[in-house]
């Protein structure tokens, strides 16, 4: 994670949100389309869920920053699965490469 920059990866994000909301401008009926070959759940499932996601990720960097909450420890270690997932990059090895178009193009 030494070349993690924040200020790279939230640029990236606005990417992909800019790529989300393209998406949802298109013809719902097409958001409701299911992809087997891609997925069992449709774009809009998909998009809910990023949304719930992203709700609790959100939380969870709030009590982060204020020093208290559920997942606030004094001591302790990471757990292994975690730096695991890190060292993998950003988006945890599985989604390397997929950026706004490429979002709207899966």
């Amino acid at each position: 994670m030494d070349d993690f920059c924040p200020a790279t990866e939230l640029a990236h994000l606005r990417e992909d949100y800019l790529a989300i909301e393209r998406l949802l401008a298109r013809d719902p009926e097409l958001l409701d389309r299911k992809a087997p070959h891609v997925s069992g759940w449709s774009a809009a499932q998909h998009l809910a869920h990023l949304a719930l996601a992203n709700e609790l990720v959100v939380r969870n960097l709030r009590s982060l920053l204020k020093g208290e909450g559920p997942l606030v420890l004094e001591e302790g270690e990471p757990p292994l699965g975690g730096v695991v997932v890190l060292s993998r990059g950003p988006d945890g090895g599985w989604m390397l490469g997929r950026r706004g178009a490429d979002l709207e193009a899966a």
